[in-house]
């Protein structure tokens, strides 16, 4: 059977953001938040969580929404959500990076944002219909501002302006010329000092003017460090590993636009299974091993994934190839202990995110770890990998995996050592 690359990588997307409302999966309670933070006049609602969990797909999907797609909202059941004509917003969608390292630059990020913008990327032909541009360049804020300061150079104008305000002039151009706008704002967590923008979204946002912020967190005030002059304004989200159910949905997706496509395939009710339960609600485990493991069977010109292709893919975990990060991280924080890989491996099979160290050490001893605590420090130091962190807030002796992903990765991985997995395992 031939296979077609191509089809299954649209499919299966394990490094790419769902786009297509017909291959988002789950998060029904999410969307209906969320969308009724769009409804709400100067609500700031906030979209935060593990890493991993699927917040950027879902900020792609709400940023549709506000457009008027309402595809994903039927689907639902939450048609009656549905943005009408005047509701609707123009998104402007920033993804930060390290080098923003304040509110200032973030700022600035976002006027060059807005500048340069010329459409809605991430929506692009099948959001045609319903949005005809988004585009405000420079010569549209310079027009506009000749209006509103007079007849002056008005680039020398704009120049003098505060950042704050030069951000202010052109979003109410894009209001004047577009009707409402949606700031979007992903991985906030990266701008290491928020200080003031909090203050900024509250003095910005308006009926006309709306903030999506997205990012890796656990609570609201370890994205925002002055957050409590947003406390009226802010719908926080939490978006919590996938439950079982929404993770078959991704497989089931997928099989449908493949089947749809041309493609046939289906994964076995067994196979299915396995993947979404190892997946520990993280979709990007369940699109990469669900992938993988069709990708061998399609050569083997095989329609149906089997138990055999899975356990197979299972195999590759301690490769190279499979995810280079995780594999290098897990190398490093190994090295040539053998004790060491006892003790990351129990910390990952604990159930709970904060791990006791009160339960786990005795579990060490009992697998001849002698001082788990010596190990437990060295896998909180950068040269381990920082895979341990104390939880935050915290003073009892616990740690937790500093990313849930490779805590999952560890568990479904082969270990260095021989034997060490099938030990921890038995406890």
């Amino acid at each position: 059977m031939m296979v077609d690359g191509k089809r299954l990588l649209a499919a299966f997307r394990p490094n790419a953001v769902i786009e297509d409302p017909a291959q988002f999966a789950g998060r029904r309670d999410e969307i209906e938040s969320l969308v009724d933070a769009l409804l709400q006049p100067g609500a700031c609602p906030m979209i935060h969580g593990y890493r991993g969990a699927g917040k950027s797909s879902l900020a792609v999907q709400i940023q549709r929404i506000a457009v008027g797609d309402v595809q994903l909202l039927e689907d639902l059941g939450l048609g009656d959500r549905a943005l009408a004509e005047g509701e609707r917003f123009v998104p402007l969608s920033l993804t930060c990076t390290d080098d923003v390292k304040s509110k200032d630059q973030l700022v600035q990020r976002l006027i060059n944002q807005a500048s340069v913008n010329r459409s809605i990327q991430r929506t692009r032909e099948s959001l045609e219909r319903t949005v005809k541009s988004a585009a405000v360049s420079l010569k549209v804020v310079s027009a506009s501002i000749s209006r509103t300061y007079g007849s002056i150079d008005d680039a020398k104008v704009f120049r003098d302006l505060s950042k704050e305000e030069q951000l202010t002039a052109i979003l109410e151009q894009m209001v004047d010329r577009h009707g409402r706008v949606l700031l979007v704002i992903d991985e906030l967590d990266r701008v290491k000092n928020t200080r003031g923008f909090a203050s900024l979204i509250k003095s910005l946002s308006s009926e006309e003017i709306k903030f999506l912020l997205v990012g890796v967190g656990h609570s609201v005030s370890s994205l925002l460090h002055d957050h409590k002059s947003l406390s009226r304004l802010l719908v926080p989200v939490e978006v919590p590993p996938m439950t079982k159910a929404e993770s078959l949905q991704i497989i089931e997706k997928a099989v449908a636009i493949l089947n749809r496509d041309g493609q046939p395939l289906e994964f076995l009710p067994q196979t299915a299974e396995a993947i979404a339960a190892d997946a520990n609600g993280f979709p990007w485990f369940v699109h990469t091993l669900a992938l993988e493991a069709a990708k061998r069977a399609l050569k083997d010109g095989r329609a149906s994934v089997g138990q055999d292709d899975y356990f197979a893919v299972l195999e590759t975990l301690s490769h190279k190839r499979f995810h280079r990060e995780f594999y290098d991280t897990y190398q490093l924080a190994v090295r040539d202990s053998l004790p060491r890989e006892k003790v990351l491996r129990l910390f990952a099979k604990w159930d709970d995110t904060d791990i006791p160290t009160s339960d786990l050490y005795p579990m060490a001893n009992m697998l001849a770890v002698a001082n788990p605590s010596t190990y437990t420090k060295h896998l909180t130091e950068e040269p381990y990998g920082r895979v341990l962190v104390r939880p935050p807030g915290q003073t009892t002796r616990a740690f937790r995996f500093a990313n849930p992903m490779f805590k999952q990765y560890v568990n479904l991985r082969r270990s260095i050592y021989r034997g060490v997995r099938e030990s921890v395992d038995t406890l």
